[in-house]
């Protein structure tokens, strides 16, 4: 009996010593070698060696089997929100330009949702500028010549997605990056539900920058029914301010909305700065 429990004794401080080797997926809560935006290397670690194990899956030529292997990339952020891995967010990057627009539009999603920020900022606002650059051709080059990549809804998906979540990525650069591609919009494009995303997302930024680029889009617009879902974001956008006067729609729209944004340009953030990530929740507590 007592060489019995002996035994037992050895193998449960054996299993304990072994799980206690294991990576925590709530580590990065008592590990003092991490905090906003440092991740320690066990950790660090711990993350490139599951994104090199996924590896023959993120070059699967089965679209399902990339979609599960981004999705297992993008959870590791979920483990350690704090200190998300760069490598996470660099594979998410290249995906954002795979051979099929659903993995696209998931690796849009999965990027602007609690990854390495500068990673994020950068690899997002590169590909948005990259649909501002093929505003001409943009459909076909996304669906390819004989629409192998995926069909026109696939397409017009993959970007409403990419401007929605840009909301998520409070830095200037993307400001500009979503202005740029709003400008670069056809007029029969003003108004419809991509322009319109993209409109609502910089809204969501709120910035001063962001505030001109979507009333610009009165300009050359002759469509009452477009016309008034421009006028009714930014009516949402003055709401969420809590600034009760707003314009009325009418003949003058354009030039009312641009006396209001001068009439309230202290209330209107001038610039968001540099995104770093969410605020520790200290510093929301702060608020």
């Amino acid at each position: 009996m007592i060489r019995t429990a002996a035994l037992l004794c050895l193998l449960f401080l054996g299993l304990f010593s072994w799980a206690n080797a294991l990576p925590s997926t709530n580590a990065l809560d008592v590990c003092e070698d991490c905090g906003h935006q440092k991740i320690c290397k066990s950790h660090r670690a711990h993350d490139a060696a599951e994104i090199k194990r996924l590896g023959p899956d993120l070059e699967s030529d089965d679209m399902n089997t990339r979609l599960r292997a981004i999705e297992a990339v993008a959870d590791l952020a979920r483990d350690h929100p704090k200190a998300p891995f760069k490598g996470a967010a660099e594979v998410l990057v290249e995906a954002l330009e795979d051979d099929k627009l659903v993995v696209q539009s998931a690796a849009f999603r999965y990027l602007a949702d609690g990854q390495h920020p500068e990673t994020a900022v950068a690899g997002y606002v590169k590909r948005i500028k990259w649909f501002k650059g093929h505003m001409w051709t943009l459909v076909a080059d996304m669906t390819g010549p004989n629409e192998e990549h995926g069909g026109v809804g696939d397409a017009m998906e993959v970007l409403k997605r990419a401007v929605s979540c840009g909301e998520n990525l409070r830095d200037d650069r993307v400001v500009d990056a979503l202005s740029g591609l709003l400008n670069a919009f056809p007029t029969e494009m003003r108004g419809e539900p991509v322009a319109m995303a993209t409109s609502r997302a910089l809204l969501r930024l709120g910035t001063a920058d962001a505030v001109k680029a979507v009333i610009k889009q009165f300009g050359s617009q002759t469509d009452q029914s477009k016309t008034r879902q421009i006028h009714f974001a930014l009516k949402t956008f003055a709401n969420r301010l809590e600034i009760e006067e707003s314009p009325d729609f009418g003949d003058n729209v354009e030039g009312a909305w641009i006396a209001w944004s001068r009439k309230n340009k202290k209330r209107i953030p001038k610039k968001l700065g540099k995104w770093t990530g969410p605020p520790e929740e200290d510093e929301e507590d702060d608020d």
